[in-house]
C-alpha cells in the first residue's frame, strides 16, 4: 500500500489498519508512504519516479517470490525492465511514412479544393484552409454537388458521357 502524508481526502490510518487486518500473510504485504505528497501520488513531480519504481520493485518481488513451481526458470528481479533501452530508437522510416501521409492527406486537400471551384455553385463559399485541411468533409459536398449536376461516377458509354459532359458544360456557362 502507498499513501501520502498530506492526503486530505484519505485518512491513512484507517487505510493501514485495514490493509494490516486483510487475509494477505504479512510477508506479502508493503506499505510506503510519501510524507510530502498529496492525494494523487502518480501526478506529484518530486516523487513520480521514486513512486513508481516501489510499483515496480514491488511487482518484480512478488513475481520473483510466485514462481516456486518453476513456471519461468531463472527469473530474477533485475530481468523484467520497463520502457525502452537506451539502444532503440524510432526507426527513420516512421518518419517518412508520417510526412508521407501528412503530404498525401494535404495534396488530396488542394485537389479537392480545386474541384469545389470547379463544379460548386458557389465556388466563394469554399475558403481554401477549410476545405485542404479538412477535405473529408469537402469531399462528400463535391460529391453531392456533381451527383445534383447530373456527373455520374461510373463509366459510362461514349455517348452518354458526352452528353453528361456537353451538359456540365452548358451548368458552368450558365453560372458564368
Amino acid at each position: 500500500m502507498i499513501t501520502a502524508g498530506k492526503d486530505k481526502l484519505v485518512d491513512n490510518r484507517a487505510s493501514v489498519k485495514f490493509y494490516s487486518n486483510c487475509g494477505t500473510a504479512a510477508a506479502k504485504k508493503q506499505v510506503k508512504q510519501f510524507p510530502s505528497a498529496y492525494h494523487e501520488l502518480h501526478k506529484e513531480e518530486a516523487i513520480k519516479s521514486d513512486f513508481y519504481e516501489n510499483i515496480y520493485k514491488f511487482i518484480a518481488k512478488t513475481l520473483c517470490a510466485a514462481d516456486t513451481a518453476g513456471k519461468w526458470p531463472g527469473l530474477k528481479e533485475n530481468d523484467l525492465k520497463v520502457g525502452r533501452t537506451s539502444k532503440q530508437y524510432n526507426p527513420p522510416w516512421k518518419a517518412l511514412a508520417l510526412g508521407f501521409a501528412a503530404a498525401a492527406y494535404l495534396l488530396f486537400g488542394l485537389l479537392v479544393y480545386i474541384g469545389t471551384k470547379l463544379f460548386s455553385s458557389r465556388p466563394a463559399a469554399y475558403r481554401f484552409a477549410h476545405v485542404v485541411f479538412r477535405w473529408p468533409k469537402a469531399f462528400f459536398q463535391l460529391f453531392s454537388v456533381l451527383r445534383s449536376a447530373g456527373v455520374t461516377m461510373t463509366p459510362l458509354p461514349p455517348g452518354i458521357a458526352d452528353a453528361s459532359r456537353v451538359a456540365l458544360e452548358a451548368r458552368r456557362a450558365a453560372m458564368m
